[in-house]
């Protein structure tokens, strides 16, 4: 089943009681300046629309259940999706909630692309991604597209949005087409953000490293090290997880015990707590505690000359 849509509005109640369907408010925030165009194709897993508004309009509602949702400006268009500010060639990921709030001013043109769940993540299959891919993980996602491919997406959504219906074979493949362009797209932009997001990592815990070596004394805080470092806590969590098994905190106790371990074994006639203290080791039974935990002795037993 093909169903293809062409209207044209001036008024925005008409419009709202079109797409109460889809459980959509627009509401009107300019004087007496409002139009809307819609071009429509759909089936019962796929959905593809271009809307053309006019007026400065709030618009607020949900997406289809188990529906993949995508929306693109072309032409100009800017507005805001939630807090973010979209434009061409913005491809915007729909959250998995399906709850959205966009506000669009004059010129908004947007194409919306709706792929059920099941065709979606077979799609997915074919190129070898996964569920849990950066860009598939239920929340709303804001990518640039190149020029080059939203020029070619743009003429190939135009071109099956003026297709005849009839040819029931034709449509399917223009689907096949259509989900499979854009998921080709989006794997590699995805396979992208990781590896960004792996040299990030790689970065933060080299540096997050060269900085516990040199100046261990001056590190009171993860929140501190991270601002010296100059990235979040989570992405430092999960580099050193990643790489030690361990979280920052627990590398940089491991560090200081083994310090305090070395300089006790080749110090002479310096007390303890005072080597325990220059590590910022204060509390001498947790510290006994920690450092037995650690290396199986107590500090007290290190070398010959404490026998």
């Amino acid at each position: 089943y093909y169903a293809n849509t062409r209207r044209f509005f001036t008024d925005i109640n008409e419009y709202n009681e079109f797409v109460k369907n889809w459980d959509l408010t627009f509401n009107l925030l300019s004087k007496s300046d409002f139009s809307a165009q819609l071009k429509m194709i759909s089936s019962n897993d796929f959905s593809l629309l271009r809307e053309k508004l006019n007026g400065k309009i709030e618009q607020k509602g949900k997406t289809q259940q188990d529906f993949i949702v995508f929306g693109f400006g072309v032409n100009g268009t800017s507005f805001y999706w939630f807090d973010k500010k979209a434009g061409t060639n913005d491809l915007i990921i729909f959250p998995k909630e399906n709850n959205f709030e966009v506000v669009s001013y004059n010129n908004h043109d947007v194409f919306v692309i709706s792929i059920h769940k099941e065709l979606f993540f077979n799609a997915l299959k074919k190129v070898g991604a996964s569920r849990s891919s950066t860009l598939f993980n239920g929340k709303s996602h804001k990518l640039f597209l190149s020029k080059a491919f939203s020029s070619k997406f743009t003429k190939l959504l135009d071109y099956f949005l003026n297709s005849n219906l009839n040819n029931k074979k034709k449509n399917e493949a223009l689907i096949e087409t259509v989900v499979s362009t854009l998921i080709e797209y989006l794997y590699k932009a995805d396979k992208n953000v990781q590896k960004v997001e792996k040299n990030k990592k790689v970065y933060a815990v080299k540096k997050a490293v060269k900085i516990i070596n040199n100046q261990v004394d001056d590190i009171y805080s993860i929140k501190q090290l991270c601002a010296m470092v100059g990235v979040s806590e989570g992405t430092l969590l999960n580099a050193f997880k990643e790489k030690y098994k361990v979280t920052p905190s627990e590398y940089i106790k491991a560090f200081r015990l083994n310090k305090v371990k070395h300089e006790i074994y080749n110090t002479k006639g310096k007390a303890i707590f005072e080597i325990a203290g220059k590590y910022h080791f204060w509390h001498m039974g947790q510290f006994a505690n920690d450092f037995k935990k650690q290396f199986g002795i107590l500090p007290s037993e290190v070398g010959d000359k404490y026998d």
